[in-house]
C-alpha cells in the first residue's frame, strides 16, 4: 500500500500540469484533475485543517458570489452557479492544507508544466512546417513577420491553444526555468530551452504577452542584481526615440488587436448605467449585447475582454468589492514577496486579465487555481524559490 502511495504521489501529482499544456481536449485536464485532487484528499492532515488564509477565502466567495447574488437581487433567476469557477472552490484550500506534499513534489510538478509546454512548442513548430509545405505548398509564401503563424495554429492546428493562453503557458515555464535552471552537469540546458521557448511566444502568444515577456526578463535581472536602475536612462530614451521614428506603424499594430475591444468594453459600460447596483448575472452577459445596438460592431454576443468588467457586470457593486479586493491583495503580494515565479505569476494574470477573461475561461481558471495556490504556499522560507544558480 505504502508503494502505490508512494507512487500515486510521485506520479499522480505530475499528469494535471502536464496535460494542461497539451494539444489535448480539456476533457483529459479535467480527468488528470480529478486526479491531483484525489491525491490531495488521501494525504491531506484532517486534523490540523486551516481556513484562515485570505487567498483560500477570496477564492471561495469568487466561486459562491454567483449564487449568492440572489439574496441581493431576489430574482429567482440570479441562483446561477458557474461550474467553469468551481476549481476556484475547492482547490486553494486542498493545496492550503496540503503542504507537506505539495512543497515535496514542487520541482517535479513545475517541471511536468514545462515539459507540456515545450511539447506543445515543439509541435505547433513541425505543424507549421508541415502547413506550409507539404499541406498548402502554394497558398501562401512563408514569413516569420506578418503574423500570420497566429491565425494558421488557431485554425488548423489539431488540439490548438488560443494564443493568449498558450502565451501565459509560455511565460511561466521561462519563469520556472529562469528560478529553476536544469543542468547538465556544467551546462545549463535551461538556456536553451528559454530561447526555444521565449523564441515560439513571439510567434505563437498575444501582443501583450510578448511585452509581459521582457517585462518579466527585466524583473528578474533587477532582482538578480544584474543590472542596475541607472540603465534604464539609456532605455527609456531608445523607447522615446522609437515611438518617434514608429509611432503610427506601433499604434496601428496594436489598434489590429485592441480596437475591437473598445467596442466591447463601451458596450459593457452601456449595459452597466442600468445594471451598476446588481449586475445581470453571468449567464446573461453574452446577451446583453442587445443594450449596445447605438454602436456598430459585428458581434452577436457580448464579451467583455476584461476581468474586472465581467465580475461588475456578472455580480455588479459586489463583484467590483471581490475583484478589486483580488487585484489589490495580489499587488501587495507583488511589492512584499521575495519569491521571483511568484512575482512573475502575478504580474502576468493581472495584465492579460486586463483584456480577456482569463479569471473566467476554464484554461485560465485550471491554471490559475492550481499554481497560484502552490506559488502562495511557497513563501515559506524552506522552499524558496529564489535560491541562488
Amino acid at each position: 500500500m505504502k508503494n502505490f502511495n508512494f507512487f500515486l504521489v510521485n506520479y499522480g501529482l505530475v499528469l494535471f500540469p502536464l496535460s494542461l499544456a497539451l494539444p489535448l481536449p480539456l476533457i483529459y485536464s479535467s480527468i488528470t484533475l480529478v486526479l491531483f485532487i484525489v491525491i490531495l484528499i488521501l494525504n491531506i492532515e484532517w486534523k490540523s485543517l486551516k481556513f484562515n488564509n485570505f487567498a483560500v477565502i477570496i477564492s471561495i466567495l469568487f466561486f459562491l458570489i454567483d449564487p449568492l447574488s440572489f439574496f441581493f437581487t431576489f430574482n429567482p433567476e440570479r441562483i446561477q452557479i458557474n461550474d467553469t469557477k468551481i476549481a476556484y472552490f475547492f482547490i486553494p484550500f486542498l493545496v492550503y492544507n496540503s503542504q507537506k506534499i505539495i512543497l515535496s513534489n514542487l520541482k517535479r510538478i513545475l517541471y511536468a508544466f514545462v515539459l507540456g509546454t515545450f511539447i506543445y512548442a515543439l509541435y505547433a513548430w513541425i505543424f507549421v512546417f508541415y502547413f506550409f509545405n507539404v499541406m498548402y505548398p502554394e497558398w501562401r509564401q512563408f514569413s516569420l513577420t506578418d503574423g500570420y503563424l497566429i491565425y494558421v495554429l488557431y485554425n488548423y492546428l489539431p488540439g490548438s491553444i488560443h494564443h493568449t493562453y498558450i502565451g501565459l503557458y509560455l511565460l511561466f515555464s521561462i519563469s520556472i526555468l529562469l528560478c529553476y535552471p536544469l543542468k547538465i552537469k556544467y551546462f545549463k540546458i535551461s538556456t536553451i530551452i528559454i530561447l526555444f521557448l521565449s523564441f515560439s511566444l513571439i510567434y505563437f502568444g498575444g501582443k501583450l504577452t510578448i511585452v509581459i515577456l521582457f517585462i518579466n526578463y527585466l524583473i528578474y535581472l533587477l532582482f538578480k542584481k544584474k543590472i542596475k536602475y541607472k540603465y534604464f536612462l539609456p532605455v527609456f530614451v531608445f523607447l522615446l526615440a522609437l515611438g518617434q521614428w514608429k509611432g503610427k506603424e506601433i499604434l496601428y499594430f496594436l489598434g489590429n488587436s485592441y480596437g475591437e475591444r473598445i467596442n466591447y468594453y463601451r458596450c459593457g459600460f452601456l449595459v452597466l448605467k442600468d445594471n451598476y447596483l446588481q449586475g445581470v448575472g453571468f449567464s446573461n452577459i453574452k446577451n446583453s449585447i442587445k443594450y449596445c445596438q447605438e454602436i456598430n460592431f459585428e458581434s452577436s454576443v457580448l464579451i467583455p475582454h476584461n476581468s474586472i468588467l465581467y465580475e461588475i457586470l456578472a455580480n455588479g457593486i459586489l463583484g467590483l468589492v471581490l475583484i478589486c479586493s483580488l487585484y489589490i491583495y495580489l499587488v501587495k503580494k507583488f511589492i512584499s514577496t521575495n519569491n521571483l515565479l511568484l512575482r512573475n505569476l502575478i504580474i502576468s494574470v493581472l495584465l492579460i486579465g486586463l483584456i480577456e477573461d482569463v479569471f473566467y475561461r476554464q484554461r485560465g481558471v485550471f491554471f490559475i487555481a492550481i499554481f497560484f495556490s502552490i506559488m502562495l504556499i511557497c513563501e515559506s522560507g524552506i522552499h524558496s524559490i529564489n535560491s541562488k544558480d
